[in-house]
């Protein structure tokens, strides 16, 4: 069995600062690179870069955005996994990035 590859985060940037007026009301969008074969995508996003306890983990999305609202101020870890209806297997996360 060959697991999809490692997907490749975009956005935000890795260690960026985000700055909003209002935070409660802000949109920050999570982008990442298509794999080829991906029927979906797992995201974790966690404070802490062990994922202990998420606070979003979605599977089964189709899109390589994820769009989050009203996060509150501070730093935040991101991944993301590709699914395989075909393999019937995911491929290891991506390095986490931090913003």
């Amino acid at each position: 069995m060959v697991l999809p590859e490692v997907p490749v985060l975009l956005a935000p940037v890795h260690q960026t600062e985000i700055s909003y007026r209002d935070p409660t009301r802000a949109t920050t969008l999570l982008v990442w690179k298509a794999v080829s074969g991906a029927s979906s995508y797992h995201v974790m996003l966690d404070y802490s870069p062990y994922f202990n306890r998420p606070i979003v983990d979605n599977r089964r999305i189709k899109a390589t955005t994820v769009e989050l609202q009203g996060l509150d101020v501070g730093t935040y870890y991101w991944r993301v996994a590709a699914d395989s209806s075909q393999t019937e297997g995911t491929s290891p996360t991506t390095p986490s990035s931090r913003w």
